[in-house]
């Protein structure tokens, strides 16, 4: 039996909300979810979020014909057959509650706050029968690139910003664009340029007869091989601000024959294979110096891990598996949902957690089966988002929310460490294993506070002094999510 000890200072939170800040909390949701997940809308932690990106519009052939990724999820699921936990009043007529769109509706007017933008494009046009990815890039290139494809294209992706029922039932839904071409090459420089300057326009069009300002942003990519090919200082005249897709830096593939963090904050020294370069830190650095102004700039943060198998611990034994050769990645995709490392699925079960504090990333380690996983964590999530905030950066984005937990699990750990991070003091840095949501400043003490490991038994608080060990519950592992602490003090 295995148990975890934490000690957490107290250093006195200050609190400001969302709205009284510019910092944005933006998350990625796919209505994908629904089947891979089964996470709704009403999942969607939006009291944390600032803006929601709603993937995918993708373009349907090179004529220019757009569509929803997901069509069937948009249009057709009727609420009280797959929607058990529905935003919408159960005496709204059945009509009205069909698809994920009208639950955003509801979702907005429950936050108001909220701001919700179509996405278009992705990596992949999946295939329905065989399931195979269709790769986009070019599809764009040949739209972009013929000013009548590029004419019924961005006409049919504005009538679907509009109207994105057709039917006039979801008007005002959306409040901007969001374009994730993946990624524009060496001649295409221009042609982005000229795709993103006609968005705008039209965008502009439609605001100045409603009285709205839409929202433009793009999502770009971490590295400075794709960056060369685009001409950021026009672009930073045109978007709202740039998401900066800052992980993947390492995943299991023939040209990475070594194990990394996938979105390491800053570099390794014991990193011998060159990757120090590839890391969040810099990508933000070279956007900056390419022209792009830091109040424009999003760092994405993701909400997957990346394994892999095979890999021995090698000879260093406080970072077991780190920069190792492996033999293979750990699923087909490489990607495993944070949520899923936490189940009772022994590869992960029995892995331990491990800290790189030069990195500022974690990563689980199994030595018996030799599998080794590179994830974010509150921590490392709360560290980064207070960076890029003192940064003056725009704010954060994940991908991808469902992949935090299941649907009604009610559990948003990543996504709660973020929020507090955006309203917390510089200083307010949390130890590994519990972030504080808020504490009394007098006796007697009581405390709410988040654990982010997942097999403790005990937790040791240190507040202000005074010491004692709570016995939170009597098994073998704690569920993630908040706890309540009380002492009474003398």
């Amino acid at each position: 039996m295995r148990k975890y000890f934490f000690s957490f200072l107290f250093l006195g939170l200050v609190s400001t909300s969302l709205a009284q800040t510019p910092f944005r909390i933006a998350g990625f949701y796919s209505p994908e979810a629904l089947y891979t997940r089964q996470f709704e809308p009403v999942d969607i932690p939006a009291d944390e979020l600032t803006h929601l990106f709603y993937a995918f519009v993708i373009p349907k052939d090179i004529n220019g014909d757009g569509y929803y990724e997901a069509v069937w999820a948009n249009t057709d699921i009727v609420q009280h057959a797959f929607f058990s936990r529905s935003l919408i009043p159960r005496d709204t007529s059945r009509i009205d509650r069909r698809g994920v769109l009208r639950q955003l509706v509801h979702l907005k007017r429950k936050h108001p706050h909220l701001r919700i933008l179509l996405s278009l494009g992705g990596t992949c046009s999946y295939d329905q029968v065989t399931g195979s990815c269709n790769a986009l890039h070019e599809r764009f290139v040949q739209i972009s690139q013929n000013p009548a494809h590029r004419e019924v294209f961005i006409n049919t992706l504005i009538q679907l910003f509009t109207n994105p029922m057709g039917d006039g039932s979801v008007l005002g839904l959306f409040d901007g664009l969001d374009v994730d071409w993946e990624f524009p090459g060496a001649g295409e420089k221009a042609t982005f340029v000229l795709f993103m300057q006609t968005l705008r326009d039209k965008l502009d069009e439609i605001g100045s007869k409603r009285k709205e300002r839409y929202v433009l942003t793009f999502d770009g990519p971490a590295t400075s091989y794709f960056l060369q090919h685009y001409d950021v200082p026009a672009l930073a005249k045109i978007v709202d601000w740039v998401n900066v897709m800052a992980y993947l830096y390492h995943m299991p593939q023939p040209w990475n024959p070594h194990t990394g963090h996938l979105a390491p904050f800053a570099g390794n020294i014991a990193d011998g294979h060159g990757s120090g370069y590839n890391v969040q830190e810099m990508s933000v650095a070279a956007w900056i110096k390419a022209g792009m102004p830091p109040e424009k700039i999003s760092l994405g943060l993701p909400y997957f891990g990346v394994g892999y198998t095979g890999v021995k611990a090698g000879k260093k034994d406080l970072l077991p598996g780190l920069f190792q050769t492996y033999h293979g990645p750990l699923v087909p995709s490489g990607e495993v949902p944070y949520a899923d490392l936490w189940s009772e699925t022994p590869s992960y079960r029995e892995a331990s957690l491990y800290w790189d504090e030069s990195a500022k990333a974690a990563f689980l380690y199994n030595r018996s089966k030799k599998i080794w996983i590179s994830l974010e964590t509150p921590q490392s999530l709360f560290i980064k988002t207070q960076w890029a905030k003192q940064k003056g950066l725009s704010g954060v984005f994940v991908w991808e929310l469902s992949q935090e937990a299941m649907g009604g699990s009610g559990q948003a750990p990543l996504t709660r460490s973020i929020g507090l991070a955006a309203r917390s003091a510089a200083s307010a840095i949390p130890e590994q294993g519990i972030l504080v949501e808020a504490c009394t400043p007098h006796l007697p003490i009581r405390c709410t506070f988040q654990l982010t490991l997942h097999r403790a038994e005990v937790v040791e608080i240190t507040l202000k002094g005074n010491t004692e060990a709570i016995q939170l519950q009597k098994q073998k592992r704690l569920s993630p999510g908040l706890y309540q602490y009380h002492h009474t003090g003398t």
